[in-house]
């Protein structure tokens, strides 16, 4: 098998070279997926990202005025550390290159589900992130759904993981969800 550092290179080049249009449209079907899924169906309060380097754009999903969406904000870098908060009246640029939000804190109690981006996923649900660990620490110990958002080309048979690496209870592409069984 690959090793992590390969594999993460490998398919953030991917990602790149995927057009504008090409993320656009393959988004709008992950989108109507999502809103397919009864995870999503019966949530109030969704936890999201704002989509950077080519991932896939979820932002559409805020046009369902029923749901609340937070946001990830990195709260300690050097301790991977982040929290959730509303996105707020806009977003605003962090030193880490990324959109944060502007809104009130969010605790992990108050979400419903995880909408997790990746670089690759396995179809155990195990995730390739960008290697900081930080939806790893967040999502120790929380028991809802935690949706792998992937490109269909981004999941795999398997990929290198860890004990603390948290898996995902689905993971959903282009080409539809599919639920993860528990090992």
């Amino acid at each position: 098998m690959e090793s992590k550092h390969n594999l993460r290179n490998q398919y953030r080049n991917l990602r790149f070279q995927k057009s504008e249009q090409e993320v656009i449209e393959t988004s709008k079907k992950i989108c109507d997926y999502i809103r397919l899924m009864p995870e999503y169906q019966n949530a109030k309060t969704i936890a999201i990202y704002y989509p950077i380097n080519k991932e896939i754009q979820l932002l559409d999903l805020m046009s369902d005025h029923d749901k609340r969406f937070c946001f990830p904000k990195i709260i300690h870098f050097a301790e991977s550390s982040m929290d959730f908060f509303e996105a707020g009246n806009e977003f605003v640029d962090s030193i880490f290159g990324m959109k944060e939000p502007t809104g009130r804190y969010v605790d992990s109690s108050e979400i419903d589900m995880f909408l997790v981006p990746g670089l690759a996923f396995s179809k155990q649900g195990y995730r390739l992130g960008y290697g900081k660990g930080f939806y790893d620490r967040y999502l120790k110990g929380i028991d809802k759904p935690k949706i792998g958002v992937a490109f269909d080309y981004q999941i795999l048979d398997e990929i290198p993981f860890h004990d603390e690496d948290q898996k995902m209870t689905s993971l959903v592409s282009e080409k539809g969800a599919s639920c993860i069984q528990p090992s």
